[in-house]
C-alpha cells in the first residue's frame, strides 16, 4: 500500500546518472543504475529505507510500465543513494517517467514521492538487444566481415586508389612514406634554402630594401629604436642609440638580444644581421626551422637570401637578430606589418627586462613573454642590467631617470617600470628624503609631463625568493618607497613582494616555486623560458587590472616637449623641456627649472 503522509515534506533530487551494465551488445543485461537524493523533514536523510521504483507513461495519471521494483533496507548515507533497477525490456523509445516510493526499513506504508522523474535516454539504449530496430551509427568493433566497395561512399578513399588530388593541410613526420623526392615537397613553413652573403644581392628583377629607419612601422621588434642610418644601408637596429649611458651620452655596445617579425608575400626574401658571433633563429608562420644558423663574428654585414617552394603570404620572424640591417623583397611583393597592433609599451628596467641576461635566452626573457601574451602591443624592452632608480649600474650606463629620452623617443602608449633590486644598499630608511623616493618621484613627474596621454605603471623590486626581513635587508624598505613615490604621482604601483611571486628558496628544493623559477646559476635572474614566462603572466596580470590591454590607446607623445642638451633653454609658455646642462637634467618651464638627476 502507498500513501502520502509524513513524507510530503521529503524530496527526490534529479536523476544524477544512469548505468547500462554490460561489456557488448550481446551480453548488455537491463539493468541501469539509478543514484538520487533523499531528504526526510527537510534535512539529508540517513539510515535504512524500502525504496520502491515503478515506471509510468506519465507524468500524472498515468499508466504503469512494467514491474514494480522493490529494494529493501537501502542505505542511505548524508541523503544519498544508489540502487539497481531492473524493469525488464520495456524501454521502446517512449516518454516515460519514474515513480519512487519510500518508507522506514520494515516499518508502515510506502510514501510516493513526487513529482515523478523523467527517465533519460541512457536506458533506451537496451534497444539495442533488438538490433533490427537499430538506428544511428554502429561501431566499427561491432562489424565482422567484408564490406563490399559497391555498399561504401563514392567519395571514401581506399587502399588502390588512383587519380586522386588531395588538398589541405597535412601533418605528421612522413615515416611511413616511401619514393617520394624532397623536391616535390612544398609546405608553406618549409625553408628550402638559406644562402649567406657578404655582400647586399643583385637580384635580376627590381628589388625594394625596406630599413628598419625607413620602414619600422612594418616590423614589430623586441629591441629598441632605430639608428641614423650611418651603420648600414639605411641603418640598422642598434640598441645603443637608444640607451643612454653616462653623462647623457650613448651606451657602450653590450650582449643584446632582440627578434624582427614582419610580414611578406612571394617566395624569396633576404635580410641582413651584423657579424657579431650570434646564433638566430628564422621561424615561418611561428614555425621553427630547427637549424643552427650563426653569424661570424668579424664585424662584416651578411646577408641570407631565404627561398620557399612556394609563393605565399607568410609571418617571418628572426630570433636574436642583432644588429638587423632590413629585408629585401621584390617591388611587386607585399611587406607589411604581420598583424594589428594598437598600442606601443616600453619596458624600463635593470636585467630582469633585459632580453639576453643568460647566454643563449634568444628573446626568451620576460618581456619576450609579455610580448606573447599581448600581440596587440608593440613592446620594447629598455633594460640595462644592474641599473636602477638611483643605481647607475656599471660603467658607461646610467640609471632609470638618466634614461628618460629613451622612453620619450619611444613615444609609448604604456610604459612600465620594472626594477629596485639593485637598489637595495640605497633604502636605509624609508624618508621622502630617501634618493629612492626623490628619483622614483621625479622620473614619474617628468614623464607624465612628458607623455600626457601615456598610461604608467611601476612593479616593483623583483625578489628571487621568499624575502626574509633578517635575510633579505632593505627588500620591503624598496618596496615602500616605490610605493609611496607612484602614491604621490597618482600611477599604480605592483609589488612583486608583498605576497611574493616567487617563493621559497632555489638552494632548498620543493621549498616553493623558486627551484623551478629562479635560475640556479646565480639564484637571482628567472629561468628560461619557464621563469620569465611566469614573471611576465603575473606582470600581464596586474597590468590587466588598471588598464584595458585589449583596446586601442591613444598616442602618447606631447610635442611640446623636446629634449636639449646643452646650450640656454628657452621655453614658451605651455611647454616643457627636458634640459641636460654639463650631465645634470632638469625640468624647465616658464615659470619653474627643477633639478632632475646629475652629480
Amino acid at each position: 500500500m502507498m500513501k502520502r503522509t509524513r513524507w510530503g515534506a521529503a524530496v527526490l533530487t534529479a536523476l544524477c546518472g544512469l548505468l547500462v551494465f554490460g561489456s557488448s551488445a550481446a551480453a548488455q543485461s537491463t539493468t541501469f543504475q539509478y543514484q538520487g537524493r533523499l531528504n526526510d523533514m527537510g534535512g539529508p536523510a540517513t539510515g535504512s529505507y524500502d525504496l520502491a521504483f515503478s515506471v509510468h507513461d506519465a507524468i500524472t495519471n498515468g499508466n504503469q510500465i512494467g514491474p514494480v521494483v522493490t529494494n529493501l533496507a537501502t542505505t542511505v548515507s548524508n541523503g544519498c543513494f544508489l540502487v539497481a533497477l531492473d524493469f525488464g525490456d520495456i524501454f521502446d523509445g517512449n516518454d516515460y517517467w519514474l515513480q519512487v516510493a519510500v518508507r522506514t526499513n520494515g516499518g508502515g506504508d510506502f510514501t510516493v514521492l513526487s513529482p515523478l522523474q523523467p527517465i533519460t535516454s541512457v536506458p533506451y539504449a537496451i534497444t539495442a538487444l533488438n538490433a533490427g530496430g537499430l538506428t544511428g551509427s554502429l561501431s566499427a568493433s561491432q562489424i565482422a566481415g567484408t564490406v563490399p566497395l559497391a555498399n561504401l561512399p563514392a567519395s571514401l578513399v581506399t587502399n588502390g586508389s588512383s587519380g586522386l588530388n588531395l588538398t589541405g593541410t597535412f601533418t605528421g613526420g612522413g615515416a611511413g612514406l616511401s619514393g617520394i623526392y624532397a623536391s616535390n615537397l612544398t609546405s608553406d613553413t618549409t625553408i628550402l634554402s638559406m644562402v649567406a652573403s657578404t655582400s647586399p644581392p643583385q637580384p635580376s628583377t627590381n628589388w625594394a630594401f625596406y630599413a628598419m629607419s625607413q620602414n619600422s612601422a612594418n616590423f614589430l621588434t623586441i629591441g629598441g629604436l632605430v639608428d641614423s642610418g650611418a651603420n648600414g644601408p639605411g641603418g640598422y637596429f642598434d640598441p645603443t642609440y637608444f640607451q643612454t649611458g653616462a653623462n647623457g651620452l650613448p651606451g657602450a655596445e653590450i650582449p643584446f638580444a632582440m627578434s624582427e617579425t614582419f610580414g611578406m608575400d612571394g617566395s624569396q626574401f633576404v635580410f641582413g644581421i651584423l657579424g657579431q658571433g650570434r646564433i638566430f633563429d628564422v621561424l615561418v608562420n611561428d614555425v621553427d626551422n630547427l637549424v643552427t644558423n650563426t653569424v661570424p663574428s668579424d664585424g662584416n654585414p651578411y646577408w641570407f637570401t631565404v627561398t620557399f617552394g612556394t609563393a605565399a603570404t607568410r609571418t617571418i620572424t628572426i630570433k636574436n637578430a642583432y644588429a638587423f640591417y632590413g629585408v629585401y623583397l621584390p617591388v611587386t611583393n607585399g611587406f607589411f606589418l604581420p598583424r594589428a597592433v594598437s598600442s606601443r609599451m616600453v619596458v624600463l628596467g635593470d636585467s630582469f627586462a633585459e632580453q639576453s641576461y643568460t647566454y643563449g635566452s634568444q628573446c626568451l626573457g620576460v618581456v619576450s613573454q609579455m610580448q606573447t601574451l599581448l600581440p596587440q602591443c608593440d613592446i620594447w624592452a629598455l633594460g640595462e642590467g644592474g641599473t636602477g632608480f638611483v643605481n647607475p649600474g656599471p660603467s658607461s650606463r646610467t640609471n632609470f631617470l638618466g634614461r628618460i629620452g629613451d622612453v620619450i623617443r619611444a613615444a609609448p602608449q604604456y610604459v612600465v617600470i620594472y626594477g629596485g633590486i639593485n637598489d637595495m644598499a640605497y633604502a636605509t630608511n624609508t624618508d621622502t628624503t630617501n634618493p629612492i623616493y626623490i628619483n622614483a618621484t621625479n622620473l614619474l613627474f617628468s614623464l607624465q609631463a612628458a607623455l600626457p596621454a601615456a598610461k604608467i605603471a611601476v612593479i616593483g623590486p623583483q625578489w628571487p625568493r621568499t624575502p626574509s626581513p633578517t635575510g633579505d635587508p632593505y627588500v620591503f624598505e624598496c618596496s615602500l618607497l616605490l610605493s609611496n613615490a607612484c602614491s604621490v604621482c597618482s600611477v599604480p604601483y605592483v609589488s612583486p613582494v608583498a605576497q611574493p611571486w616567487i617563493t621559497g628558496n632555489v638552494a632548498i628544493p620543493d621549498s616553493g616555486n623558486a627551484d623551478i623559477y629562479t635560475s640556479f646559476a646565480d639564484e637571482t635572474h628567472p629561468t628560461v623560458p619557464a621563469g620569465a614566462k611566469f614573471l611576465a603572466s603575473q606582470i600581464v596580470s596586474a597590468l590587466s587590472s588598471y588598464w584595458n590591454l585589449s583596446s586601442p590607446a591613444n598616442p602618447a607623445v606631447n610635442t611640446s616637449v623636446s629634449l636639449l642638451t646643452n646650450g640656454i633653454p628657452t621655453p614658451v609658455p605651455g611647454v616643457g623641456i627636458l634640459w641636460n646642462s654639463n650631465n645634470v637634467l632638469y625640468w624647465v618651464t616658464t615659470t619653474n627649472t627643477n633639478y632632475i638627476s646629475g652629480p
